[in-house]
């Protein structure tokens, strides 16, 4: 009877020290992405044209760089393509994009992308 009860508090222990090994690193792991997200929270850095959520709506901050072909498709658009900017975009909201759902978010003023909606209470 004394032997399977040292048997049982072995094996609780092993099993025990096994889940420490096991948890400690993911615990650590966790942590670690946690920080590394904190520093690239979306809503507070810019968005870089070409990458994540940017890329997919093809945002540029530099407008002279925006095709022909997309520069005509938005001139059919309320306001011509010249007058067009993130700055009066209704999609904009707090300096933030909100077409842009991965990565950051926050876009120029001066910026442009093919989903620009024209915000009648902007000026501009």
């Amino acid at each position: 009877m004394t032997a399977r009860r040292d048997f049982l508090k072995q094996l609780l222990s092993l099993s025990v020290a096994s889940a420490a090994l096991l948890v400690g690193p993911m615990a650590f792991a966790q942590e670690k992405k946690k920080k590394k997200g904190e520093s690239q929270d979306p809503k507070s850095c810019d968005a870089k044209p070409g990458v994540d959520g940017a890329a997919t709506i093809n945002y540029v901050e530099d407008k002279s760089k925006v095709a022909p072909a997309a520069k005509a498709e938005a001139d059919k658009k309320t306001l011509k393509f010249a007058q067009q900017n993130c700055g009066n975009c209704i999609l904009l909201q707090g300096g933030v994009c909100t077409v842009i759902t991965k990565g950051c978010m926050k876009v120029k003023n001066e910026g442009w992308c093919p989903t620009w909606t024209h915000n009648p209470a902007a000026k501009g």
